[in-house]
């Protein structure tokens, strides 16, 4: 087994671990606030996202039906994880304005994104374009999220707060992973492998 296939199922494992006892944690605290309440549905989306993708590659199936059913599943995923996040900042956002707005850019966001998933051959392109998109769309509220804190800092400790560590955790994986769907072509030849020289 080669070193890339190795590290590729490594992650894929250790992603299933943790959003099995992100789920776990999520569904036990989905009743302390409001926020919280469909919360926990992301990492199930996500586990169940990766469960069908190990699945179809451990089985052996026709590789444009398996090709189906990944992408199928990726988009469904893409749209689940962006309304779930999105719930949670409309519900943990306190300035009505943004709140509202929010909403709207929401419903906005999803129509266009399943006009977009039904205008391209979805069961044949990498959904890279809507991941993009999507990063910055989800992006957007967890920096408001922090510019109402400066508006409404009536949070004792900060780090107590169930949004502001959900936040933080947004932040830190659409910032660390927008550049490397921004950067895909530049570091990855049309074969799938590493470039040498990236």
């Amino acid at each position: 087994m080669n070193i890339e296939k190795l590290i590729g199922i490594s992650a894929n494992y250790f992603v299933l671990v943790t959003s099995c006892i992100t789920f776990i944690i999520g569904f036990r605290k989905r009743k302390t606030k409001p926020e919280l309440k469909y919360l926990y549905w992301y990492p199930f989306a996500s586990t169940v996202q990766l469960v069908i993708s190990i699945i179809i590659t451990v089985i052996d199936i026709d590789k444009i039906l398996g090709n189906i059913i990944v992408r199928t599943s990726i988009y469904l995923f893409l749209v689940a994880e962006f309304c779930l996040l999105y719930n949670f900042f409309i519900h943990t956002i306190r300035l009505p304005i943004i709140k509202r707005a929010l909403s709207v850019f929401s419903k906005v966001y999803v129509l266009l994104s399943l006009l977009y998933m039904i205008s391209t051959d979805m069961f044949q392109e990498h959904p890279r374009t809507l991941y993009i998109l999507q990063g910055f769309a989800i992006l957007l509220p967890a920096v408001l999220y922090f510019i109402d804190l400066v508006h409404n800092p009536d949070f004792p400790e900060l780090t107590k707060e169930s949004s502001f560590w959900v936040a933080i955790g947004v932040i830190f994986f659409f910032s660390c992973t927008l550049p490397l769907f921004l950067l895909g072509d530049f570091i990855f030849s049309k074969t799938g492998k590493i470039v040498e020289n990236a």
